[in-house]
């Protein structure tokens, strides 16, 4: 790692040489074009422009040979911030154990009498559990989980205590997926 930050510095250092060459060559033209007459002006004026042009050329290269010199030499992107160690996504970040969650999918028992009232036997066609696949496949994780906790019985409050969420962001998440639901199902009818 050493020999190549070693060699980007022996090409950011001449690449300089050659932009200081560029400028004291551009200088003697300028000098020369106040003298030109004729069609010299215009031969002077061409090598004036390709030399402004090249000069740019080793500027963008000088800028990203300091760019990579500063990323070697700190292991980190150049005017971050942060680096990837302190991302805040990691920060919002809520643990959670899957194994709560197949508890309320793996049993279609009520768990308390109350449950016993809301919970349903439903009769399912093959062609209704096709459709039904087809539409939870479409739905984010999230809103998947959401919806089966939900139409499982559990209250929108209970869901947010058990994923960690606010109440409202879990009924974002099932105004969403009904919506999903009812756009596939348009879409199969038309």
């Amino acid at each position: 790692m050493k020999e190549l930050l070693k060699e980007y510095e022996e090409c950011l250092t001449n690449t300089r040489f050659q932009v200081k060459n560029i400028d004291v060559e551009s200088t003697i033209i300028k000098a020369a074009l106040q003298n030109a007459r004729g069609r010299k002006v215009t031969k002077l004026r061409d090598e004036l422009k390709a030399l402004t042009d090249e000069k740019g050329i080793l500027n963008s290269i000088i800028s990203d040979l300091t760019f990579t010199i500063d990323w070697l030499k700190t292991g980190r992107q150049p005017g971050a911030r942060r680096g990837i160690e302190r991302t805040a996504a990691y920060d919002r970040e809520k643990p959670f154990d899957p194994a709560v969650l197949e508890r309320h999918f793996s049993t279609r028992q009520a768990e308390t009498p109350w449950d016993r009232e809301r919970t349903k036997e439903i009769v399912w066609t093959k062609r209704d559990a096709l459709i039904m696949q087809m539409v939870l496949h479409k739905l984010s994780d999230r809103d998947r989980d959401i919806l089966l906790m939900y139409e499982g019985g559990k209250s929108q409050y209970e869901i947010a205590e058990l994923l960690d969420m606010k109440r409202s962001t879990v009924q974002k998440a099932i105004r969403s997926a009904k919506k999903k639901i009812i756009d596939i199902k348009y879409k199969e009818h038309v």
